[in-house]
């Protein structure tokens, strides 16, 4: 049976060649702006579960910890864009916020980029559409990651948190006698990023390598 996206995805191909030059570009590609991070001097704070499977060991190692995201100041990247830049704390066993790394983001009028550890990760592709399919990983040597918006400005709640908007970005869930992959994250404007689910893990032989990492909001000042 065909895939009813993949089927989807070609016929937009095809859409999308027709198309007038003119008509694409008057698209408010901005539409969707302010969901990567809150207000310089906002941060959020998140509970993180992270499994870790080691199949040389053939051991599971689960840590909870939790972390803080401040937005700490402004800054024009190498292509001139404004930037923010993100200082990140982890919470030590005395209860203090020791500096962890530093990321960044950058939004644009074409998508909103994140960098981890090193990595430039296109987290929201401009504008929303339920049509629009990105590959977060496409500006680092990564594994593709495929992705399409899962709902798009729709009320969300998590836990005692009642959000009016929100826009959640996922993946073809995977589930194979040989790997599980999962991607799936939701974000709240003027907050960023309230939740994240992560799967990548690789089986062979009955044993697991990988990780499952699940990462939810708890507090937030902007």
């Amino acid at each position: 049976m065909i895939n009813k996206r993949h089927l989807y995805i070609t016929l937009l191909i095809f859409v999308f060649i027709g198309c007038k030059k003119d008509d694409y570009e008057t698209v408010n590609r901005s539409f969707g702006k302010g969901y990567l991070h809150g207000k310089l001097g906002s941060y959020n704070i998140y509970k993180i579960e992270e499994i870790i499977y080691d199949d040389f060991f053939n051991t599971i190692d689960t840590q909870r910890y939790q972390i803080k995201e401040l937005n700490e100041s402004y800054f024009l990247d190498n292509l001139n864009r404004n930037s923010m830049r993100i200082e990140r704390y982890k919470l030590n066993s005395k209860l203090q916020w020791d500096i962890l790394n530093v990321y960044y983001s950058t939004e644009d009028n074409y998508s909103a980029e994140r960098i981890e550890e090193n990595k430039r990760l296109i987290k929201l592709s401009f504008p929303f559409t339920v049509d629009a399919i990105w590959n977060t990983n496409q500006n680092n040597s990564d594994n593709p990651i495929t992705v399409f918006y899962d709902f798009i400005n729709e009320p969300y709640q998590i836990d005692t948190f009642q959000f009016d908007s929100a826009i959640a970005v996922r993946n073809e869930y995977i589930n194979t006698p040989i790997r599980q992959r999962q991607y799936y994250e939701v974000y709240v404007k003027n907050i960023g990023l309230v939740y994240k689910n992560f799967i990548s893990i690789d089986k062979n032989a009955g044993r697991q390598r990988g990780s499952k990492i699940k990462q939810q909001l708890i507090t937030y000042v902007r």
